[in-house]
């Protein structure tokens, strides 16, 4: 006995290759999103890094304070030349590899810094971005300080 199967789906067109128009037709869609997804996740891995480099070079520029003139309640002097230079060290140190350019600046007992590095893009460069840049700010107050007798 043979058993006849029907197929009720289908109207009696050839509907071969229809899934391959379908993959071809998504596949672009599915490539931006993915590389949109990598260059904005590797750009907010650089803006954490950049921040977290200036914090600490800001925090170190801090520290060339005066720490008797902080302690006795006079206006904090911070040596200047002493703080731009351990905050640049801190920066090249904790972001090698990632160009970024800073500005240090003292007022009083703040130190305070800004930034921007630059993350060089892998897929955006397809529409014309090759980088994105993340611009970081930080101040700090001093806990101690390095007085000049250190030196």
């Amino acid at each position: 006995m043979r058993v006849r199967r029907s197929n009720r789906l289908s109207s009696g067109r050839n509907q071969a290759g229809q899934v391959l128009l379908l993959f071809a037709a998504a596949l672009p869609v599915l490539l931006a999103v993915f590389g949109l997804a990598v260059d904005l996740g590797g750009a907010a891995i650089t803006y954490h890094r950049a921040q977290v480099a200036l914090d600490s070079a800001t925090f170190t520029g801090a520290q060339a304070l005066d720490l008797r003139v902080y302690q006795n309640g006079q206006r904090v002097v911070v040596n200047q030349r002493q703080a731009y230079r351990a905050a640049f060290d801190t920066l090249a140190g904790n972001m090698a590899g990632i160009p970024i350019e800073a500005a240090f600046s003292a007022d009083g007992g703040v130190m305070m810094g800004s930034g921007t590095a630059l993350y060089h893009t892998f897929f955006l460069g397809v529409l014309g971005i090759d980088v994105i840049p993340c611009s970081v700010y930080s101040s700090s107050t001093p806990g101690w300080g390095i007085n000049d007798e250190d030196q």
